[in-house]
């Protein structure tokens, strides 16, 4: 029967690598940032229970190694016996199918839920990617903020032709600093699968010339 779990439960310590890590990356911090989020609510999926330690595991080699061929083959062989769904997905797409307005640049936008698994799995497994880089880029700007209190924050839409990155980007820039500063990893999450507001800090004047050389 198909359940719904908690993200990254089935990992545990010490975990195995499937591939050979490059020298450069043998100190890399990622799977620091990887644990902070993988357990995140937004990351839950369902699937049957025989494929649920399966699907960790790619998100954790996906991530950490940089590579997407656990995914392609995890795609290829058994994701559509996986019965694999993402419920965050799910409920953002039917949210924008029931306004008639969907994120411009949504590849899925077109299609009906449930969503198959293939393509659910192919977006799970970017956002954790994703994730694990955003956990990061916020460790690292708190970091500057702390050494640089002068500094301010800037959030604006990687879409801005688009209103509902927009109005994300917008959302996001009210509270941005203070929950840098915090280290309010929730509060910092995108608001659907693929926002990707960009958010930057440093002083007023680079900011301003780095968005005049846009």
């Amino acid at each position: 029967m198909i359940e719904r779990y908690t993200s990254g439960e089935t990992l545990r310590a010490p975990r195995v690598r499937d591939f050979e890590i490059e020298p450069r990356h043998v100190f890399s911090s990622t799977e620091i940032y990887f644990d902070r989020i993988i357990a995140n609510s937004r990351l839950s999926f369902c699937s049957l229970p025989e494929y649920r330690a399966m699907i960790d595991n790619v998100a954790w080699q996906n991530a950490v190694s940089g590579s997407s061929e656990f995914v392609r083959r995890f795609n290829k062989m058994h994701v559509m016996r996986s019965g694999f769904s993402w419920p965050w997905l799910e409920e953002c797409h039917a949210m924008f199918a029931k306004d008639g307005v969907f994120p411009r640049y949504w590849a899925i936008k077109q299609q009906d839920t449930p969503l198959s698994p293939a393509t659910s799995f192919a977006e799970w497994s970017r956002c954790v990617e994703h994730l694990t880089y955003v956990s990061r880029e916020i460790d690292n700007m708190r970091e500057a903020l702390e050494v640089m209190p002068h500094w301010i924050v800037s959030v604006r839409s990687a879409y801005p032709d688009c209103p509902i990155h927009t109005d994300s980007a917008l959302r996001l820039s009210s509270h941005a600093h203070a929950a840098i500063l915090a280290d309010d990893l929730e509060a910092l999450l995108p608001s659907f699968p693929a926002d990707g507001p960009i958010v930057e800090v440093g002083s007023e004047r680079s900011l301003k010339r780095r968005f005049s050389a846009l």
